[in-house]
């Protein structure tokens, strides 16, 4: 049953907007339109709030009435976020997507996580959308993760907060801003303009390219494992988008970036950010990739379907011809495209629900889940045996560790850390999964070891107070930024746990002090008066706070010394007279004289009446002993 009336999306606009605005111009309300044309079978569980398009996607194609004029890829990249978010996943990930849209879902193709987790609308573009078309629509750029953002307007998202929604006729009541997990609104913007950068760039890629040019980039600009990113996590933490990495730098780039195969983009896009400022030069590193949708035309009914190279070699063919074959039959066949010596002996009935098979190379029965075995390229334990040669080569892949000795027997390796200069044993497959040195991670850490690790790790911002004893007793540590005196596992601080007080403060104070170094770029000084406000906060009342604190002592000296560095003047009226003393001496050097008139102006400035005021104040006895040293030595003071 074709769908009577139908207009192409519009510009920019999300699958499910363009579903809904369907909808209403058919005069169906959602959940009948959903069970005539998208195959809903509950109306209670229309699909529609699913803004992804997984499992609805092809049956609204199919049931479109006017003749397409391009392929279904095509028109599903157009409609969703696909594009930017398959950059951060693996070609197996990929597939399984593909296949969620484009195939009949059923065991062998259950549901996977959404793309979008909530619905996000700028305010300015919904009026603007008003304005222009009579309806609002839901844009995909708003909607890409990590973006809190309107990369046009600049304003804060707003999220959706109603379910079972028709998102095309939304009002704005029915939005709330979104609070949680903001950032500096600069950083905010950056990331935004970035992520949108990449989404439009049209270009393909999957995480083990990201990582690889990542890699390559740090190598370029010499940034070293040996030790530990030390350098660059100090770059970061200088960097003006820093509050976007909110994750332990060196844990990500040491661990991480080599072992773990899911990476959310909000973490790895500020990453590239940092070490690719302009977007164009990641690009082109990723340089010319092939599509990961490719259209094939069926050799056997000779309709039109759409799948990925990586789906191909496991053996899914044609959608609608698959369907004949039986579901274990098909199941066998997957399994023996990708490994003709694993043989199935019972039936599969879930991805997730692990299935006996025979190992033609070994003679054992195993148990395997499906989605492993398919899309996680998990095998039997056999298969990882490996030759001395092949392990040296993949030890010593991770910079600062070198191989020693290989025991085939019982898949052990012994391994020199170059960190911290000692040898430890582990299982081969598990050093893989966690590249870590288990003498730095374990009891036989010594409290130089714990404390070299620490300042590696965060440098001065934490000072050890108790020392390390062993994993199991908690270290004292105090939090310079804060002054907070907190106990920790040692375990747990090495993994990134931190203070726990200070979070949010901290952040606050950190954005104040980047506000106020804008501003000294602005003003060229940092005298903010108190009732001012700049870029949207109130810096001066802020400004004023840290004045107070530093005279009571309450500012620890990391904040003090943080403040120096951006020129902070902690008393502007002393810095004032020094300015206008300074300014005596040129004066005096230039003229040659000590005595000057009341109306004396020098340099654009009442010096006369400074130098006035002056000695009425030391014959009234209100001058400081400091200033009339200072004011004896040019000879003003007897």
């Amino acid at each position: 049953m074709m769908i009577p009336v139908i207009n192409k999306p519009r510009k920019d606009e999300l699958f499910s907007s363009w579903i809904t605005r369907t909808a209403e111009e058919n005069g169906l309300s959602i959940n009948t339109f959903a069970k005539a044309y998208l195959g809903a079978k509950n109306e209670k569980t229309t699909g529609i709030t699913n803004n992804n398009a997984n499992a609805r996607f092809y049956s609204f194609v199919n049931n479109l009435f006017f003749e397409q004029q391009e392929k279904t890829s095509e028109l599903y990249r157009k409609v969703t976020t696909f594009d930017f978010e398959s950059m951060f996943m693996t070609t197996e990930e990929q597939a399984r997507y593909v296949n969620n849209v484009f195939r009949k879902q059923d065991k062998l193709n259950p549901p996977v996580n959404t793309l979008i987790d909530e619905t996000r609308i700028c305010p300015d573009c919904y009026r603007e959308d008003l304005r222009k078309f009579k309806q609002p629509y839901l844009h995909r750029i708003h909607q890409l993760s990590g973006v809190k953002v309107c990369c046009k307007h600049k304003k804060v998202l707003m999220k959706y907060y109603k379910k079972n929604h028709l998102e095309a006729k939304c009002l704005a009541a029915d939005y709330t801003e979104i609070t949680e997990g903001l950032r500096c609104q600069e950083s905010m913007e950056a990331y935004a303009d970035y992520a949108v950068r990449l989404f439009q760039s049209g270009i393909y890629t999957n995480i083990k390219l990201v990582k690889q040019i990542i890699r390559a980039k740090t190598m370029e600009l010499g940034y070293s494992v040996k030790d530990k990113y030390q350098s660059m996590y100090w770059d970061i933490r200088n960097w003006k988008y820093s509050d976007l990495i909110t994750y332990d730098i060196q844990y990500f780039m040491r661990v991480k970036l080599i072992a773990a195969e899911h990476m959310k983009p909000e973490e790895v896009v500020p990453v590239i950010m940092f070490l690719f400022p302009d977007a164009d030069e990641f690009i082109n590193n990723v340089g010319k990739t092939e599509q990961i949708i490719i259209d094939r035309t069926c050799l056997v009914c000779g309709r039109n379907y759409c799948t990925t190279k990586y789906a191909e070699k496991i053996g899914y063919r044609c959608p609608h011809c698959e369907l004949k074959t039986p579901l274990q039959d098909r199941f066998r066949q997957y399994i023996n495209n990708l490994d003709k010596e694993y043989i199935p002996q019972e039936d599969m009935t879930s991805m997730n629900k692990p299935v006996k098979m025979f190992h033609e190379k070994c003679g054992e029965i195993i148990s395997i889940k499906p989605r492993a075995f398919l899309f996680e390229g998990v095998r039997c334990m056999c298969e990882h045996v490996l030759t001395e040669k092949e392990v040296i080569k993949k030890i010593n892949s991770f910079d600062y560790f070198n191989f020693m000795s290989y025991d085939n027997d019982n898949d052990s390796v012994r391994i020199y850390c170059e960190v911290c200069h000692h040898f430890f044993t582990c299982n081969y497959h598990k050093f893989l999964k966690s590249p870590r040195c288990k003498v730095c991670n374990t009891r036989r850490m010594t409290a130089e070891i714990f404390e070299e690790r620490v300042y590696n790790t965060v440098g001065d911002e934490y000072t050890i107070i108790k020392s390390f004893v062993d994993q199991k007793t908690k270290v004292v540590i105090r939090h310079e930024l804060c002054g907070n005196i907190q106990k920790y596992k040692p375990s747990h601080f090495l993994d990134g746990q931190r203070c726990k007080y200070c979070g949010k403060e901290t952040k606050r104070w950190e954005d104040s002090l980047k506000l106020l170094a804008e501003y000294k770029k602005e003003t060229g000084n940092t005298n903010v008066p108190k009732r001012d406000e700049y870029k949207g906060e109130s810096l001066g009342r802020w400004v004023q706070s840290q004045r107070t604190r530093f005279k009571d002592g309450k500012l620890t000296e990391r904040q003090i010394q943080r403040l120096k560095d951006v020129g902070f003047e902690f008393d502007p009226l002393e810095a004032e007279w020094l300015r206008k003393y300074t300014l005596y001496e040129k004066y005096i050097n230039e003229t040659g004289r000590t005595d000057i008139s009341k109306r004396t102006d020098f340099k654009g400035e009442h010096l006369g009446g400074w130098i006035n005021t002056q000695l009425k104040k030391y014959r009234e006895g209100k001058l400081s002993d400091k200033r009339i040293e200072l004011l004896k030595k040019t000879g003003l003071i007897k």
